[in-house]
This record gives C-alpha cells, sequence and structure tokens, in this order.
C-alpha cells in the first residue's frame, strides 16, 4: 500500500477571479461523501483507491497584470495495484 501527497490547483482569471476559484475548488472538496475527489474510495484501472483525504489548502490572488486567484489544495492518496496487475 502507498501513500502519495497531490497538490490541485483551482484557478481563474475571470471578471470575478475570487468567486470561481473558490467554486472549482469547492466542487473538487465537495462534501467528504465520496462523491467528489475528497472521500473517494474505488478502483480506477490497475489501482485500488483506498482513501483521498485533505491535507491543506492555501489560495492566493496575483494582482496586477495576471489578476489571477488561485486554491491549491493538498491531498493524501492512499493506494494500491490490484491483484494481478503489472508492477
Amino acid at each position: 500500500m502507498f501513500k502519495e501527497r497531490i497538490q490541485i490547483d483551482s484557478f481563474s482569471d475571470s471578471a470575478e477571479p475570487i468567486g470561481e476559484a473558490q467554486s472549482i475548488d469547492s466542487a473538487v472538496f465537495g462534501d467528504g461523501s465520496g462523491s467528489s475527489l475528497i472521500g473517494f474510495m474505488g478502483e480506477l484501472d490497475a489501482y485500488h483507491v483506498y482513501c483521498v483525504e485533505p491535507a491543506g489548502v492555501r489560495e492566493q490572488y496575483e494582482g496586477e497584470e495576471l489578476r489571477q486567484y488561485r486554491v491549491m489544495r493538498d491531498v493524501f492518496v492512499t493506494w494500491a495495484l490490484l491483484p494481478g496487475s503489472p508492477s
């Protein structure tokens, strides 16, 4: 079994970058029931995902000419190869 830390960035450079980036992040985070990335468990190709759990979140605004708002969410993914899968 393996545990990896992964960063997921949600960003927007629209006229309302803060609200849009936070809406995208909300879809990633979900309610923790497994209907989104956080809380997911199941099989993907040759892998069994035991859990995806939140590890941290940061927000950053890049003003001036870029006008981008970014939500950077870290998650831990615990997974293993399914039996019989090539290693």
